[in-house]
């Protein structure tokens, strides 16, 4: 017996489980950013923000914490997240950019030393494909 009486139910079950995997998926880059970055008073590890569209524009203030506070907050997208549009995960603190790309900067970064930044980027199509097998298999 078929499980979707109608071909619109499976478009529709189909539209939900992207949505979910995609969702997974962001949610979860954003966290690894957050949980990787190098961290003196969190404002770096704190300002990835989520977005669709544009990008962000939104930053920790500069007092966000005092040196060694380790204040991380994982920004929350009170959107619905889709599978269709062009995403954002950005980051507007000042240094972020030196402390991504330059090992002598990011060099405590956690779980991955000074690569904290590309060992997340570079592991994105294959958790974007586990989020999405994992929903569509709910199909």
């Amino acid at each position: 017996m078929a499980r979707y009486k109608k071909p619109q139910d499976y478009v529709k079950a189909l539209s939900k489980a992207l949505d979910e995997g995609f969702s997974e998926f962001l949610q979860e880059t954003q966290g690894l950013l957050t949980r990787r970055a190098p961290v003196d008073t969190g404002r770096l590890a704190s300002s990835f923000f989520i977005t669709k569209s544009a990008p962000s524009k939104s930053v920790r203030p500069a007092d966000w914490a005092p040196p060694g506070a380790k204040k991380e907050v994982l920004p929350e997208y009170t959107g619905k997240i889709t599978y269709g549009g062009t995403w954002w995960i950005t980051n507007n603190v000042p240094y972020s950019f030196f402390v991504a790309y330059d090992p002598v900067y990011g060099k405590n970064g956690r779980g991955f030393g000074s690569e904290w930044y590309k060992a997340t980027v570079n592991q994105n199509n294959k958790r974007l494909n586990d989020a999405l097998t994992r929903s569509l298999r709910k199909l």
